[in-house]
């Protein structure tokens, strides 16, 4: 019975923090698609779709137990199709930052990501089969993002973010002008779900 009890004084330790620990590799994936539309009820109007898709992934290495640093790049497009008419939106994204870990339990953490985004955009129209000219941007963000894990095994844990804050600025080439945004969400319309695994 006695070595019983040191036994379990050993390992209990090991299990509760198995998923976190110097030196672990993490990676995450997330994808979402949402369609939308406006069907015509008066005649003499027109039919609108549009689509959205995104993909992300993010790997990062742990160089302490509560720290970790990472990059994630990120995919997103947007179409919107009206009767002769298509607007198309590409954006290709590169997200370096810096991860802190909160144990709130066993298996359960809170963490927040500190980072920076570099962003490459463009958008053209087709308008009756001709395609306009490419528009071409390029953008830098900064962005505050909490997030919370749950380890399903010590290797497996499902991931949801719950918004965050950006500011960020954007500019075409085309262009001298320096668009901004800032924002902030806290909303469970700006849940994201996603699958870590660590190794």
């Amino acid at each position: 019975m006695k070595k019983l009890i040191i036994l379990i004084a050993v390992v209990a330790p090991l299990i509760t923090f198995a998923q976190l620990e110097k030196g672990r590799s993490v990676f995450t994936g997330s994808a979402s698609y949402n369609a939308s539309g406006e069907k015509a009820v008066v005649q003499g109007t027109s039919n609108s779709v549009t689509r959205q898709y995104s993909f992300a992934a993010t790997y990062a290495y742990m160089f302490g137990y509560r720290w970790a640093i990472g990059v994630g790049p990120t995919f997103q497009g947007t179409s919107q199709a009206t009767p002769g008419t298509r607007n198309h939106f590409r954006s290709f994204s590169v997200s370096p930052f810096v991860r802190h870990y909160f144990p709130m339990g066993e298996k359960f953490f809170l963490h927040l990501d500190l980072g920076m985004s570099s962003s490459f955009a463009r958008n053209w129209t087709v308008l009756d089969g001709a395609k306009s000219p490419e528009v071409k941007s390029n953008g830098t963000s900064f962005f505050l993002t909490p997030a919370a894990s749950y380890f399903i095994t010590s290797r497996v844990a499902v991931q949801a973010s719950l918004g965050g804050i950006s500011y960020g600025t954007t500019k075409p080439k085309t262009s001298d002008i320096e668009n901004w945004n800032f924002g902030s969400s806290f909303a469970f319309n700006s849940l994201v779900i996603g699958a870590s695994v660590y190794f």
